[in-house]
């Protein structure tokens, strides 16, 4: 998902024109959609739960199995992740 997209989606469920470019136009109402992205991405990288990926792992599977370990650094699955 890009910014453009996630503006353009935004300012068409507000009922706006969905525009084609955001870091470049000149519209003040699509500048006020992206100031808002930025203030709503901030916030869900101070609070929104979202940590740094550091840990890079390897799954190795048999071609048979549906199951598998979680590692022991788990935490949780991101929020609305389907099981």
């Amino acid at each position: 998902m890009s910014l453009l997209s996630i503006v353009q989606d935004a300012m068409t469920q507000c009922g706006f024109t969905s525009p084609t470019v955001v870091y470049a136009s000149n519209d003040d109402l699509v500048k006020q959609f992206l100031a808002l992205s930025k203030v709503a991405g901030d916030w869900e990288m101070d609070f929104g739960g979202w940590r740094q990926l550091k840990v890079l792992g390897t799954m190795t599977g048999d071609g048979t199995s549906t199951d598998f370990d979680l590692p022991a650094d788990f935490e949780e699955f991101m929020p609305g992740y389907p099981l």
